[in-house]
């Protein structure tokens, strides 16, 4: 719908709904409750809780996630989808603007709507780690 508008703004009206999805994923991921998956994806805690779109090296060694990067990490599936979001909505806001027209906020609505699919089927979850099995 947004996108018959031919309005480049609609792209950053759609990266934001698919950011505030991957927020909320965040927020209830069962991964975050799992130290032995969390070790295992190189992430702590404090990763569920990104202040920005990309993370960086802090000044110790550590890294700071940020939301783009846990989607690489966490949840692959949605990663080109939000990904072109992301990188649409930049255009628009710190570059010459998006240049896809109708078309292109068509894809964006698709991808999306790939987001949204599987956000209302709980489907975004980070990989847990594998059950400890066997004896000693």
């Amino acid at each position: 719908m947004m996108a018959q508008s031919g309005h480049e703004w609609a792209a950053v009206c759609l990266f934001y709904s698919a950011h505030h999805l991957v927020k909320r994923a965040l927020l209830l991921d069962p991964v975050f409750n799992d130290p032995t998956a969390m070790t295992a994806l190189g992430i702590t805690r404090q990763a569920q809780h990104p202040a920005s779109h990309t993370g960086h090296t802090r000044s110790d060694g550590g890294r700071l996630f940020g939301v783009n990067d846990l989607v690489l990490k966490l949840y692959k599936p949605i990663d080109a989808p939000y990904q072109r979001l992301s990188q649409a909505s930049h255009q628009v806001r710190y570059q010459n603007g998006f240049r896809g027209g109708v078309k292109g906020l068509q894809k964006l609505e698709q991808d999306l709507a790939s987001i949204e699919n599987l956000s209302a089927a709980n489907a975004l979850q980070g990989p847990m780690a594998a059950p400890v099995t066997g004896g000693r």
